[in-house]
């Protein structure tokens, strides 16, 4: 049996075969692997979309949430920001600059169901971390954080979110969620 000689022209076009098919893969992995930096800023006067720098930075952290995709961080400059976090992506992550001085404060902002009276509800791998998070004391059912459905099945809690080095202050009930890590927080009641 003979074996047929294969030419220098007919590797050369394997090889770029190879290399296009290699390159296209690592570009489609590329961007599930790293997501997009953006930033918010308390107070910042000129928040211009998509948040990609502190100069553009959002002045709300659910504007942010809001324009992000799975995988993105988010960069919390410290001030005092009264709003809950709900409808995070897959993945994300949400970053404050430092523990005593990174503040979300929901006190006061009262809701109707238990994911209005939640600071933060949220899908799978979020992560939170370095921000003092102030519940409302006097509301019914108050949770810090509850998961909220996933987006990869009906009906399934979200897991894998992990809160670290965070306060936590005025909260009832805490936290909900399953196959989540909790470490490194202080808890205030």
């Amino acid at each position: 049996m003979k074996r047929r000689t294969i030419t220098k022209s007919e590797r050369n076009i394997r090889f770029l075969k190879t290399l296009i098919i290699t390159v296209v893969l690592l570009l489609s992995l590329n961007t599930i692997m790293f997501g997009t930096i953006r930033y918010v800023k308390a107070g910042n006067p000129a928040p211009q979309p998509p948040y990609t720098s502190w100069a553009t930075a959002s002045d709300s952290i659910q504007k942010c949430v809001n324009v992000s995709k799975r995988g993105d961080t988010i960069y919390v400059g410290a001030g005092v920001y009264r709003e809950r976090i709900y409808k995070t992506p897959p993945n994300l992550t949400i970053l404050g600059e430092e523990m005593l001085s990174t503040i979300i404060d929901c006190q006061g902002l009262e809701g109707a169901t238990l994911f209005d009276r939640t600071i933060f509800s949220i899908s799978d791998s979020l992560v939170v971390e370095n921000f003092t998070l102030i519940g409302n004391r006097n509301s019914n059912n108050y949770r810090l954080i509850t998961t909220a459905f996933s987006d990869t099945s009906f009906g399934r809690r979200a897991r894998g979110a992990r809160l670290s080095n965070s306060t936590l202050r005025n909260v009832e009930k805490a936290i909900y969620f399953s196959n989540g890590v909790i470490s490194d927080n202080i808890m205030i009641n």
